[in-house]
């Protein structure tokens, strides 16, 4: 899946408004023509509006969790892992697996 091309989208416009153009000029067209032109044109303007809204709000839900990962990895887990490390014997494997997991997951 890729996004929407914006200089596509424009020249599909730019196409589409010259077709109107010329069949508001010519009657020989007719009536229901002009205006299924303006709908495409307007259907085609309102999904490229909706997908930059879209766009939008996706990058604002990766940086909200890109900060609550940070807070979670950096604040809470390393915290919790020292008091962990304190608190258990070594030779723990239970404690060395969360050990082994905790690293994976800082990517260290």
């Amino acid at each position: 899946m890729q996004g929407i091309n914006k200089s596509k989208h424009l020249h599909l416009l730019k196409a589409l408004s010259q077709l109107e153009e010329f069949s508001s000029d010519n009657d020989t067209t007719g009536y229901n023509h002009l205006m299924e032109v303006r709908e495409y044109r307007n259907e085609l303007d309102l999904m490229y509006n909706n997908y930059h809204k879209l766009l939008n709000n996706l990058e604002q839900h990766i940086i909200a969790y890109d900060e609550l990962h940070k807070k979670v990895k950096i604040q809470y887990l390393g915290r919790k892992l020292k008091e962990l490390r304190r608190a258990a014997p070594q030779e723990d494997n239970v404690f060395a697996s969360l050990i082994t997991d905790t690293l994976r997951s800082y990517g260290t």
